[in-house]
């Protein structure tokens, strides 16, 4: 898992049809200080982010399985949006 600040959302052109509907976001990933570490990375989005919000991704089959479905082809993706951070 990952936090992760929202840079834009990704429109394709093409893409696999299975893709069809799901929302794509580029996110850069966060060290436990909320800094950039300057790495990027095209996450699903089921829950709606927006731009310079705070979310938390995870990779791996299982949590696609229960969010998207086990067919889709997506490796990262959303899993909460943080409202706030104790620190």
């Amino acid at each position: 898992m990952n936090l992760a600040k929202v840079i834009r959302p990704l429109w394709a052109s093409k893409k696999d049809i299975k893709l069809n509907g799901i929302r794509l976001l580029e996110v850069e990933i966060l060290d436990s200080n909320l800094e950039s570490t300057g790495t990027l990375m095209v996450v699903a989005d089921a829950l709606g982010a927006n731009k310079d919000e705070i979310v938390l991704t995870c990779t791996g089959s299982k949590v696609r399985n229960v969010t998207f479905g086990e067919d889709k082809p997506i490796k990262q993706l959303v899993i909460a949006i943080i409202d706030d951070l104790c620190v």
